[in-house]
């Protein structure tokens, strides 16, 4: 029935952990005869998949779908909820090992069936068939399948499998082995011998493809536009990649460039066809024109080949024909090369590293929008210095990721938004753009966000008089509000800290403490936002108050009844005699305090990047930073979280809880992405271990 495609069962026992330790095992799955595993060892083979498929009792909850609601197919009981995680960390796993456009999928619930087709926008799910009443329809179902291209049935055309007897194999091969050229990572001096080999690998970044060549993950050679031709790159098991089925779907790669032979960073991702967003790559060749420091090179970058998620255009009717905006987003494929593979910022070395590498994205002075622990990296970086006459490995920090960037001199007549105003990663999102209603980001909000980052990272990994690290980052990092309207807010922690106090509390009445020139950072800087909260305050009090109105005085019964909400049958309660009053609907306010100048002044200073990034600055040329304060990670690999995850729509907790455990490819922290609208969660780089 299903022509050269070969159906096999794959439930015995998951694939090694390398390639999925969440230990998922599917059912069955169809696979290409060429394909097909010589050896049939019950595993699922996810890098061979074709059509997935699923097995499911007949009992009804174990459905993930419910027909009897057309308008909500998308079933509700937690069972079914559980039943739906399970398949979308199945289709997760797929498009995270292959290069994907969609994924079909066969559900098989006791006599019924459906068929499921994925992108990164979300799922089109037919209606339950019983296939022994319609048994045509399923087998005229296959054999349609085997009928179909690879592309047709959602292999991406513009990546192209290698196998272990292809020339381009054999050349990942060589290139991953070492060399005695290979510089070492660590800030030193050069050799003269490291300078007279000329242009050399760092031996991190050899090290990173070596690991990307796993034997159980398939390797890739894939396109991305350059100019009006295309540039080829080597890929083997992805860097980093981004949790969760819809959405971005963000991979990043250390590729080997066909061309040039030298290792570059690749990202793969399906990014947000908004109208009045750039691609990321525009943006990025706008800085490097501009000469903007610390930021990447970019090399080339375009979307592929026109590809876009189809599950849009099969949203509901209602929906296409109102002027409401769908809530499933369209996405287009889209890759960037550029020069730089950098290390993740948890590999710092001392507080003042630190704070040197965070400095260093500070003055790029472009509004990022996206401020984060994975979007500032560190970059070795061989510099030379006429007044010494050498040459030096220094660190330098790189601020990375730019999609969420736009230009300071947007016009305001654009009436629409870009994008949803909360966009970031919830952890490192400043108090106001946390807020039930946030406005667009401002530099003041990016500030706040750079001090998170520092204050994170120093906090996990820093001494400190911190007794519970885990604990204090949770609450700080992870911890929200929510009120009966369901948006989440800003943690109380947080809030505290930055509109209250301003100071940092990991316990009550014990401000956290670094013993060192980290300490005379916080103490400069939090007073200017919390200055900047007073004031922000006393202006949208000013904004919202208006002036009470007067209290007229009523003569008749029925409206002096209406005033106090009596019913009719009360009326004649009244004395005839009283004059009611009408007493207006009112919700009293309390007035902000007004800001003083001094305070005003205060706020204004973290108006700019020039004060905050001179504090950074002023606190590097002091002598007193230790070289031993890194004590390395503080938050235990089996730490169990105290407090929830925000409550979410679709999968079961459980099931997304599984999915935030899945860390990044070979490393944490790398070249990170965050969803188009923000929610509280455990961060995308392992801010906690859940």
């Amino acid at each position: 029935l299903a022509g050269d495609l070969l159906m096999m069962c794959s439930s015995e026992k998951p694939d090694m952990k390398e390639v999925d330790e969440n230990g998922q095992k599917i059912d069955a799955a169809f696979f290409k005869e060429d394909d097909l595993p010589l050896l049939h060892d019950g595993r699922p083979r996810w890098a061979d998949q074709i059509i997935c498929v699923e097995f499911k009792r007949h009992e009804t909850n174990n459905d993930p779908f419910d027909d009897r609601d057309e308008e909500q197919a998308d079933a509700n009981s937690q069972a079914r909820k559980e039943a739906r995680g399970q398949i979308i960390t199945y289709a997760e796993q797929v498009f995270r090992m292959q290069q994907r456009t969609a994924l079909f999928m066969l559900l098989v619930v006791g006599r019924n069936f459906r068929v499921i087709r994925w992108d990164r926008s979300g799922a089109i799910v037919t209606r339950a068939l019983d296939y022994v009443e319609h048994s045509g329809v399923l087998c005229g179902l296959l054999w349609r399948m085997s009928l179909q291209s690879d592309e047709a049935l959602g292999v991406d055309p513009s990546a192209t499998r290698l196998r272990a007897e292809d020339a381009d194999y054999a050349e990942m091969d060589e290139a991953a082995k070492a060399l005695d050229s290979d510089l070492a990572t660590e800030e030193r001096v050069l050799t003269e011998a490291e300078v007279r080999a000329g242009v050399q690998v760092f031996k991190y970044v050899r090290e990173w493809f070596r690991l990307s060549l796993h034997p159980a993950w398939p390797r890739y050679r894939v396109e991305v536009p350059d100019g009006d031709k295309m540039r080829l790159l080597l890929i083997g098991r992805p860097l980093f990649y981004a949790h969760g089925m819809a959405g971005r779907g963000t991979r990043g790669y250390v590729a080997l460039d066909c061309s040039s032979k030298r290792f570059v960073w690749l990202k793969d991702a399906w990014r947000v066809h908004y109208d009045l967003v750039d691609q990321e790559g525009t943006i990025l060749a706008l800085l490097n024109d501009k000469h903007v420091r610390n930021v990447p090179t970019l090399l080339c970058h375009g979307d592929i080949r026109n590809q876009t998620t189809d599950t849009p255009r099969y949203d509901s009717e209602e929906t296409l024909n109102s002027h409401e905006e769908s809530p499933l987003r369209h996405h287009m494929h889209y890759r960037i090369v550029e020069q730089e593979v950098a290390m993740p910022l948890l590999e710092f070395q001392t507080g003042k590293q630190l704070v040197s590498v965070v400095l260093n994205a500070v003055v790029a002075a472009i509004m990022h929008r996206d401020v984060s622990g994975g979007n500032v990296l560190i970059y070795p970086k061989i510099i030379y210095l006429p007044k010494t006459n050498k040459m030096y490995v220094r660190w330098r920090g790189l601020l990375a990721d730019w999609e969420m960037s736009k230009p300071v001199s947007d016009k305001e007549e654009f009436l629409r938004p870009r994008q949803p105003p909360r966009t970031g990663t919830w952890q490192f999102l400043s108090a106001a753009m946390l807020s039930a209603s946030p406005g667009p980001i401002e530099i003041p909000d990016e500030l706040e966000s750079f001090l998170y980052v520092i204050l994170y990272h120093g906090a996990r990994y820093l001494k400190s008089n911190c007794d519970n690290v885990p604990l204090f980052l949770e609450k700080f990092f992870d911890a929200y509000s929510s009120g009966s309207d369901g948006i989440y807010t800003c943690g109380a922690a947080k809030a505290i800290a930055i509109k209250t106090l301003g100071a940092i509390h990991p316990q009550p009445d014990v401000q956290l403490v670094f013993d060192s020139p980290l300490d005379s950072i916080f103490d400069n800087l939090l007073p200017h936002f919390k200055a900047r909260y007073k004031v922000l305050k006393y202006v949208q009090n000013a904004e919202n108050s208006e002036p009470p109105r007067k209290a007229s005085v009523i003569s008749s019964r029925n409206a002096g009844a209406s005033s106090l909400g009596l019913g009719e049958e009360f009326l004649d309660e009244l004395d005839e005699g009283v004059e009611c009053v009408e007493v207006p609907s009112s919700r009293r306010t309390v007035m902000a305090e007004e800001p003083t100048s001094e305070e005003r002044q205060s706020a204004a200073l973290i108006a700019k990047h020039a004060h905050f990034a001179g504090v950074l600055g002023g606190a590097l040329r002091t002598q007193a930073w230790p070289s031993d304060d890194k004590v390395g990670d503080q938050v235990p690999n089996n730490y169990k979280p105290h407090y929830p995850l925000a409550q979410q729509k679709g999968a079961a907790p459980s099931t997304i809880k599984r999915r935030r455990r899945a860390t990044t490819g070979l490393i944490d922290h790398c070249h990170a992405s965050c969803p188009a609208v923000v929610e509280p969660s455990r961060s995308a780089h392992a801010v906690l271990n859940t």
